[in-house]
């Protein structure tokens, strides 16, 4: 159960990055402070650099990916199409530690990295909130809050089983509580004329 629960996390967060990635304009993606330091495309290509450096320690599941050159940050279905990829691949690496208890070249645990790869990609949120203000494309106010909605973006395969779960009690409910036959109507007031 707690192993499930582990990779929906990862899941849910890998959701919220593409959450904030759809909410930047285009051209939002590259500005930077003063113009220095890095751009929000490239604070998300380095998201997904990173992953890829973890996944190159299992080239299997490296397949397919590629790391981001520095003059493509700015491509926005780029940085989506390889985040979802690589948000994938290191949902099957963080399974796979959990099956054996380990992530290679990483220690203690496999929950101790997802801890540390969602600390480490929120870092990077919080850089690109303050670079987007900066840089005159504040975020949406929904978007800063919806980014903390975790129950939100729990994803399809959970809404589903929740959609089913309150419609099974519902029904139980209804069998239930439900009378058999509606009450018959009250007598008429005698006093009444």
């Amino acid at each position: 159960m707690m192993d499930d629960q582990l990779v929906d996390t990862w899941n849910i967060h890998t959701r919220i990055n593409l959450y904030l990635l759809d909410a930047i304009p285009p051209e939002a993606l590259e500005g930077t402070v003063g113009g220095k330091g890095r751009s929000a495309g490239a604070m998300f290509a380095h998201i997904h650099n990173t992953r890829c450096t973890w996944l190159e320690l299992t080239p299997e599941l490296l397949k397919g990916l590629e790391k981001i050159p520095k003059e493509k940050v700015a491509d926005k279905k780029l940085l989506r199409k390889s985040l979802e990829a690589s948000g994938k691949a290191m949902a099957t690496l963080i399974e796979a530690g959990i099956q054996t208890g380990k992530i290679k070249g990483f220690k203690p645990h496999p929950a101790a990295f997802v801890g540390y790869a969602i600390a480490h990609e929120s870092y990077h949120h919080g850089e690109i909130g303050i670079v987007l203000s900066q840089s005159g494309h504040p975020l949406d106010k929904k978007v800063a809050y919806g980014m903390w909605e975790w129950g939100v973006r729990l994803g399809q395969r959970i809404r589903r089983i929740t959609r089913i779960a309150i419609r099974r009690i519902h029904q139980i409910r209804c069998l239930t509580c439900a009378p058999a036959v509606p009450p018959p109507p009250p007598p008429p007031d005698p006093f009444q004329t």
